[in-house]
């Protein structure tokens, strides 16, 4: 059966064009992969929690503060597919060469943030990112926008092509609590801080969707003018009802990856409406846990397995049966039992807890099968097979 779907705002995604698209208010989302820059694939739905833009321009970088540089609005092709990417040139003095917000953000101690955007070189292969003044928000990655590199980091940095533009994040966890910027630099030599060398007056870098989000790790593109915007969490829960799922035996089976190895519960189930007859696979609060629960009043089985990459998709099944209950990863069985079973009313496939209202699963799902009877083992091996 269908799920309910849930999110009261817009979103975006990278559709079968390899583009980013807004996609409405309470749609859910299919996003493609991709490799090289190219899509790559089937889509996997993608499910994520609620976060915030905290950058109030994303895509007029000429609103920004310029030093020893100049901003030339709607010079690319943007990874939207329309005219909106800026460039940044650097003029022919010996200085720093860079942009920064001038507003900031606030940011507070302990928490970490995110930074993203899109860029690509136009005479300056690399690009820096910094934040405020150092140590407070220790974010200082210089990314080579020439061959898809990290050259140095401060934070945890990653860059990923998309079209012809790198996807650049970085993320930190503030060590203070105050109003801090974040700077982009013109590094054309690739230099150390404070960055400064000779410009040419004629190399630059273009540059696209600038975000910072609050969060241990980036999520989409939510695009801003002139204010902060949020993109609300996503649920989907309530397939199917009573006559779909059989209490005596079946498999539940799930092709997906996370978001990140954040060490947050994430979880889908198959249970009745008390919540007291589970069938559920989750990612667990241990880095790369994957976890598997076959509960029907007691604990019938519960394994998990942290030696895979959980970043990565994986195909995952558990079988409930009595006598015969089972966890599949990848074509391997990664334990199972010969326990008894009685479950009773089961009615509900659902992606969070069985409750739907906690441990929400957030990530990307490229298949979600349930068959009413028990494979074989044989069976769910080949299922599982990457």
């Amino acid at each position: 059966g269908d799920f309910d779907f849930t999110r009261a705002s817009a979103a975006t995604r990278i559709n079968k064009d390899g583009l980013i698209e807004t996609v409405a208010s309470g749609d859910s989302r299919l996003s493609y992969p991709l490799i090289d820059g190219v899509v790559s694939g089937c889509p996997s739905l993608l499910l994520e929690p609620q976060r915030t833009n905290l950058v109030q321009y994303s895509e007029d970088f000429s609103t920004y503060i310029k030093n020893n540089v100049t901003v030339t609005p709607n010079s690319s092709i943007s990874p939207k597919g329309d005219l909106y990417g800026d460039l940044i040139t650097e003029d022919s003095t010996l200085n720093t060469h860079r942009i920064y917000l001038g507003s900031g953000v606030n940011v507070v101690a302990g928490t970490s943030y995110s930074v993203s955007f899109f860029a690509k070189n136009n005479g300056a292969n690399n690009i820096t990112i910094a934040a405020g003044n150092i140590g407070e928000l220790p974010i200082n990655t210089t990314f080579d926008l020439l061959n898809g590199n990290i050259l140095s980091s401060v934070g945890e940095s990653t860059i990923e092509k998309i079209g012809d533009y790198y996807y650049c994040t970085a993320t930190a966890t503030s060590l203070t609590t105050r109003n801090t910027e974040i700077i982009f630099y013109i590094n054309r030599t690739n230099i150390a801080f404070p960055f400064s060398y000779q410009g040419n007056g004629t190399s630059g870098v273009y540059i696209y969707g600038g975000q910072v989000e609050e969060g241990s790790y980036p999520t989409s593109y939510i695009p801003t003018n002139g204010g902060t915007v949020t993109r609300l969490g996503e649920t989907a829960n309530g397939a199917g009802d009573a006559s779909t799922f059989n209490d005596s035996e079946g498999v539940l089976f799930v092709e997906m990856s996370a978001l990140a190895d954040d060490v947050t519960i994430r979880r889908i189930a198959l249970s009745n409406s008390a919540n007291n007859t589970l069938v559920r696979l989750e990612y667990s609060a241990s880095s790369n846990r994957i976890s598997a629960l076959v509960f029907d009043g007691s604990v019938k089985l519960n394994v998990f397995s942290d030696a895979y990459n959980i970043q990565t998709s994986k195909k995952l099944a558990i079988k409930y049966k009595s006598g015969d209950n089972s966890f599949f990863i990848n074509g391997f069985k990664v334990d199972g039992n010969n326990n008894s079973i009685s479950m009773s009313g089961l009615s509900d496939l659902s992606f969070d807890d069985g409750t739907g209202a906690q441990s929400f699963f957030y990530g990307n799902v490229k298949q979600i099968q349930y068959f009413d009877t028990a494979l074989s083992d044989a069976e769910l091996t080949t299922l599982t097979t990457i």
